[in-house]
């Protein structure tokens, strides 16, 4: 397991380097267009930012005959903030994360300690990257924004004496060791001052029991092609300038991420056969501080 994690580290830097946006269309002296393709530098005219989240989470498991209690759940980010003018009508926002995170129901009991539910502890921490496109709304600005991450997730649970044979092997699956497991976000970011933001958000995440290679990299290649197709026409559509460009970017960057969410419940490797994860639904508002 422990060469998992160098693997993940290199695969999400890999990605984030050719997520980067090429540079603007330049004029040459002759009045000729031409395209700037030089690599942009990460966390360049980025600003350090701290967020802190609270929501409740939502554990869920298709397979799974009993019931989750609903936990609270808390986290803090740390990372770098760069909001940048884009073609002159709207902004860019790209953001980029180290992050831990805790729920249980220390944090927040929402079902009053039910003796027929099972109760759970997650601990977890990773990368999360955030990108959107957005309105200067002076004094604010407002950011519908796409975030992904992926994470190392350790459970524990509490279970009540009448959960069947089976529940308890799923849960044995996971428990008292860190599972890989990736998550995508929608939501919407307030800049309520050049420091201060204010964040809305849902989290759809999934939580592996194990890592199979090949379907895991078949998996992983053919849901960012379905993702980075439907945000490449989503950017076309900010690119024309029309209002809606930046909403749109959103709704449809998250709604095929939501999408391969979606059938990342049933397989956890999707669209390739393979086991169901356990899975995580969280509902959270964040603070951010950017200096």
């Amino acid at each position: 397991m422990n060469w998992l994690i160098p693997l993940f580290t290199l695969l999400f830097s890999i990605s984030f380097l050719f997520s980067q946006q090429p540079g603007e269309m330049s004029s040459k002296p002759d009045g000729e267009e031409s395209w700037d393709y030089s690599m942009e530098i990460p966390w360049r005219n980025s600003r350090p930012i701290v967020e802190f989240s609270y929501g409740y989470n939502t554990p869920k498991q298709s397979k799974f005959q009993g019931e989750f209690a609903k936990i609270g759940a808390t986290e803090i980010k740390l990372g770098y903030s760069r909001v940048e003018p884009y073609r002159k009508k709207f902004l860019e926002l790209d953001e980029d994360f180290l992050f831990a995170s805790y729920s249980s129901k220390d944090v927040t009991d929402f079902d009053d300690n039910s003796t027929e539910k099972v109760y759970t502890e997650y601990l977890r921490f990773g990368m999360a990257s955030r990108d959107a496109y957005g309105y200067d709304l002076a004094p604010l600005s407002l950011f519908p924004y796409h975030h992904t991450q992926f994470s190392f997730t350790r459970v524990k649970s509490e279970r009540p004496d009448s959960l069947s044979k089976e529940d308890e092997d799923i849960l044995d699956r996971y428990e008292n060791s860190y599972r890989f497991g990736t998550a995508t976000e929608g939501g919407v970011k307030f800049l309520i001052s050049n420091s201060v933001g204010i964040t809305a958000s849902y989290e759809a995440a999934v939580i592996n029991p194990r890592i199979v290679f090949w379907p895991w990299i078949g998996g992983v290649i053919v849901q960012n092609i379905t993702v980075g197709i439907v945000s490449y026409f989503g950017k076309e559509i900010v690119h024309t300038g029309h209002w809606m460009g930046p909403l749109m970017y959103a709704i449809l960057k998250n709604g095929a991420a939501y999408g391969v969410y979606l059938g990342m419940k049933e397989r956890q490797f999707w669209p390739f056969n393979s086991e169901t994860p356990l899975t995580n639904e969280t509902f959270k508002l964040s603070l951010s501080i950017t200096f």
